[in-house]
């Protein structure tokens, strides 16, 4: 009998054996094992060790139930505390009633954001109690009106539907943050702000408007503000707006590896005012579009203007441009901008495009100020209409360039006589060599197109692309435009 019960014995530990193995090759026993493996899953196996009994709740239509039965249970266990939290629930309950919901800091930030942001929906919290209480988030819904007509949406739908634009969506985010900051005004803490271009995508209404909050914040003896953008427009803004002192204005470049913060050049004068104060070589090379623009700006025939074509010679090639000295650009400067005489480094016999093929040879990572940018842009210019002029200069047969809609074919000095009125001089000269010159030449003419034209010209950002451009970008440019002429 007792052999009978061993024998018995063996054969059940060989069919748990059996059966433990079948089971670890079922793929959900797999994916459990290894989800009990880690910190987390070894408590829960415990827990299933020490409870067995649990098991069959452990099911996916149970889980409620269990859970259910677990805080009753927790309750049961500590009576007295849940008794006192009860109590201070439905004292705070109270309390919530008597609170005035137009004042709360939710209310506050979404107030002043209403007031000085435009955006094409009104917004409204639904949670307030939940969020007072800090529970939850607030949940925003927006009311979008039109000809008399409303219609509600909650940020899920907004989302779904998107129709907001990215800088309606970053003003959106902003409601955040105003109200962090709100909190923040009455914790009586020394705050430092981070702020990395803020200003994208909106439109220059709302980043004016950014630009107001800042500058209240600002009026805060608490708060301290380290902002950083690329856009120049809302640097010298938030520059003027804020009364930053010159110390407080700096630009970062990087030298040998490291990132310099120098304080910025020009404060609060633009820099053509620098120039014309300081007309060495650098600087006057750097006021010849500048110049060009004031004639343009002044005189209604401006295209007629003989100083206005003179100047248009020293932005293109031309042929008296070869020829321009720096006592020809002193007689404009004087009649323009009364400028009397050049420094003396500035001899008034040399020529104008000579000194400029030497500076640009020059210029080094170190030389990020505007100046130096501006005349890389007009080198590399030169330098391609001179390359592509030598190129068409060798072709034998006939050339072929559109004249508006028509198509016109003829020698190089009849396109020559286009080119003279042609109001892209180095896009109508890339749309004729790159029918024979190599991919790779073309590829070098293509960034001188995308690079050089805005650079070039002053517009209303005052030379904000140049501003934005790394200096590498245009020194490795300058170089691969010079070696097409080798």
């Amino acid at each position: 009998m007792f052999n009978f019960i061993l024998q018995l014995s063996d054969e059940l530990k060989t069919k748990i054996c059996e059966i433990e193995e079948e089971l670890k090759k079922v793929e959900a026993y797999v994916k459990i094992e290894k989800l009990l493996e880690d910190s987390k899953g070894s408590v829960l196996r415990d827990v299933i060790e020490s409870n067995p009994h649990i098991i069959p709740f452990l099911k996916i239509g149970k889980l409620g139930f269990f859970r259910k039965q677990l805080w009753i249970s927790y309750i049961k266990k500590h009576i007295e505390i849940f008794q006192e939290l009860e109590k201070k629930y439905n004292l705070l309950e109270d309390k919530l009633e008597t609170v005035n919901l137009e004042d709360t800091q939710w209310s506050r930030a979404l107030r002043i954001f209403e007031e000085r942001f435009t955006l094409p929906y009104k917004m409204s919290i639904q949670n307030y109690k939940s969020t007072i209480i800090g529970s939850s988030i607030p949940k925003i819904e927006f009311t979008f009106k039109k000809n008399g007509k409303s219609v509600n949406l909650d940020r899920s739908r907004l989302d779904s539907i998107d129709v907001l634009s990215q800088g309606e969506k970053r003003a959106l985010y902003l409601l955040n943050i105003i109200f962090d900051i709100e909190k923040l005004k009455n914790t009586g803490r020394e705050i430092v702000f981070i702020i990395d271009d803020i200003a994208d995508s909106f439109d220059y209404k709302n980043k004016y408007a950014i630009i107001e909050y800042l500058y209240e914040i600002a009026q805060n003896n608490k708060f301290y503000l380290l902002i950083f953008s690329h856009n120049f427009d809302f640097y010298r803004t938030i520059s003027s707006r804020l009364s930053l002192l010159g110390s407080s204005r700096l630009y970062t470049n990087i030298e040998q590896g490291k990132i310099v913060l120098t304080q910025e050049k020009y404060q609060k004068k633009a820099p053509f005012i620098q120039w014309r104060n300081i007309p060495n070589r650098v600087n006057v090379l750097a006021l010849i579009p500048f110049v060009r623009n004031i004639i343009e700006y002044t005189d209604k025939e401006y295209s007629e203007n003989n100083d206005y074509l003179f100047l248009t010679s020293l932005l293109h090639i031309k042929p008296q441009t070869n020829n321009i000295t720096f006592s020809n650009l002193l007689e404009i400067y004087n009649r323009y901008l009364n400028v009397g005489a050049f420094v003396s480094e500035v001899e008034l016999e040399r020529k104008v495009c000579e000194a400029l093929y030497k500076e640009a040879d020059e210029v080094t990572n170190n030389n990020c100020d505007l100046e130096y940018k501006l005349l890389l842009a007009i080198a590399i210019r030169h330098k391609a209409e001179n390359f592509m002029f030598k190129v068409l200069e060798n072709r034998t047969e006939q050339i072929t360039w559109k004249e508006k809609h028509n198509v016109k074919t003829g020698r190089f000095d009849e396109f020559c006589s286009y080119l003279d009125n042609a109001n892209n001089q180095t896009r109508e000269l890339y749309n004729v060599v790159k029918q024979f010159e190599s991919k790779e030449n073309i590829e070098v003419l293509d960034e001188v197109n995308i690079m050089t034209p805005e650079n070039i010209h002053l517009n209303s950002f005052m030379y904000e692309p140049l501003l934005d451009m790394d200096i590498q970008e245009l020194l490795n440019l300058y170089s691969r435009v010079k070696a097409l002429n080798v």
